[in-house]
């Protein structure tokens, strides 16, 4: 379970001692990495098929550890995500406009509480950089870190609270 630059590069810059959310984790590496590093009290792995879900939690069960009771699994859309997201929130793998939905559903709630923003757009990243960063009031961008994986150029754009900086 070999990680590809882009969630290693996710995972080297999350905050350890904090909550992980893997939102749309899809296979969920980006979590169990996590769960393994020992360096988050919760991992929180969030996806809206119930195949990826149960897969998952099949594969962490497996491993028998006690890493299996620091594992959250939430089987919904992420925008219906009813939990206060604290530490790192990692969003990679899913377009421009689904993040902006998930976040705005978040603020509108009240629950982006996070640190640290990860968030790493598929496509549209010059438009996200442009009108979503922006509106992102509490948080500030850190670092936008420009990868090329399986030759495409995929971009990871980093924010902290500005309360926490």
């Amino acid at each position: 379970m070999k990680l590809s630059l882009r969630l290693a590069t996710a995972l080297e810059n999350s905050l350890p001692g904090y909550p992980l959310w893997d939102i749309c984790c899809d296979h969920g590496l980006l979590g169990i990495h996590a769960l393994m590093s020992k360096n988050f009290p919760e991992v929180h792995f969030v996806d809206q098929v119930p195949e990826i879900m149960s897969s998952l939690s099949a594969k962490i069960e497996r491993k028998r550890t006690a890493l299996m009771s620091l594992a959250s699994y939430h089987l919904l859309p992420a925008e219906n995500i009813q939990h206060s997201l604290e530490g790192s929130v990692c969003v990679l793998g899913v377009g421009a406009q689904k993040i902006e939905i998930f976040l705005n559903a978040w603020e509108a709630a009240g629950l982006l509480q996070a640190q640290r923003l990860i968030l790493g757009p598929h496509k549209d990243e010059g438009w996200f950089l442009k009108n979503v960063i922006p509106s992102l009031q509490k948080y500030q961008l850190q670092k936008q870190i420009d990868l090329r994986e399986r030759g495409r150029l995929r971009t990871i754009f980093i924010l902290d609270k500005k309360s926490f900086i």
